[in-house]
């Protein structure tokens, strides 16, 4: 029986690591894989917690006959020593089984440095899948390990590029702690985000700021005076008093107006959350409107009583019933 152990930090399993799994099962005839994630990486630390990790490789690997997530590190002592992990797997297995360490180039060129190096060596053979562009080092063994010589299958075929660091950019799991602050316009949910901005090392994102900035934008004040008219034009820029009165006292062309800014907005906000390294508050009335909801990790609701806001924003008291309605506000609060 041939067994292969692929291990890694896995955060986070990407499209690479399938190949190789595959491949190790379909081209190199491995009866089984053990996608093991690491626990506690001497090397290198990791983002994502192991349960997060581990969760993600199960659902990668679902559809993989004999592609197996193997949890032990979590439980064996740390840190997660490659040897420990692979004396753990071989007694689950009759002696005649052959184990093979599925690594890419990369981790190959690195062997000697890793803990009880030799015996690992002397009890597994060695599948090493090459990334484009680099080049066999046919001497390593002879080098590190002259005492030694291991079964070896060079793989240099694969041609996926992918990275963990890629995808770290787009998956919800990498990116910062994301806090929402939304309500009624004249709640205070602005003085609240102010507040939290001032205090803590965070990247507010103010929904009302990016939507006026965009109505300086040239593609938006074309768009905007093309579906409305030349009135809302002044000085060559967008008068938001016009607009107002435009829209706001006709639902077709508030939706309209919706459907030209609100994926721009939504856009803006995407962008910014995906470079910010620091966690970032989002603060605005239009958080299921604009579609943005799903991209906090929590949901803030600031509430207000009816007399308080109009005390606060005067003659704009009525664009709130413009917006969803003060219970359906609290309902989002999480």
């Amino acid at each position: 029986m041939n067994i292969g152990i692929f291990g890694g930090r896995f955060d986070p399993i990407h499209s690479g690591h399938i190949d190789i799994i595959t491949r190790s099962l379909s081209i190199h005839h491995l009866d089984r894989v053990h996608i093991v994630p690491s626990s506690s990486p001497p090397h290198k630390p990791v983002i994502a917690a192991f349960d997060n990790r581990c969760a993600l490789v199960e659902d990668a690997i679902s559809s993989i006959p004999n592609a197996r997530l193997d949890r032990r590190e979590s439980v064996l002592p740390p840190p997660s020593w490659t040897i420990h992990t692979l004396h753990s797997i071989q007694a689950d297995y009759p002696p005649d089984t052959i184990f093979w360490l599925i690594i890419g180039y990369d981790t190959f060129v690195q062997l000697h440095t890793w803990h009880q190096a030799i015996q690992l060596i002397s009890e597994v053979s060695l599948l090493v899948f090459n990334r484009p562009g680099t080049d066999k080092a046919t001497t390593y063994l002879a080098d590190h390990f002259p005492d030694l010589s291991p079964r070896v299958i060079w793989d240099d075929t694969l041609n996926n590029p992918t990275s963990s660091t890629q995808l770290r950019i787009t998956h919800p799991l990498y990116r910062p702690l994301t806090l929402g602050i939304t309500g009624r316009v004249g709640s205070g949910k602005s003085t609240a985000a102010d507040y939290l901005s001032t205090h803590f090392d965070i990247t507010l994102i103010d929904l009302d700021k990016i939507g006026h900035a965009l109505l300086e934008a040239p593609d938006i004040i074309a768009q905007l005076s093309s579906q409305f008219g030349s009135k809302i034009i002044s000085n060559d820029h967008i008068d938001r008093k016009k607009l107002g009165q435009r829209v706001f006292s006709n639902p077709t062309a508030l939706q309209r107006l919706n459907e030209i800014m609100h994926p721009e907005i939504r856009n803006a906000v995407i962008t910014i959350q995906n470079k910010s390294t620091t966690p970032v508050i989002i603060v605005g009335a239009l958080f299921k409107e604009i579609g943005i909801q799903d991209r906090c990790t929590r949901l803030w609701v600031i509430d207000a009583e009816d007399s308080f806001i109009e005390r606060a924003i005067g003659a704009k008291f009525e664009i709130r019933h413009h917006q969803q309605s003060r219970e359906a506000y609290r309902q989002e609060d999480r």
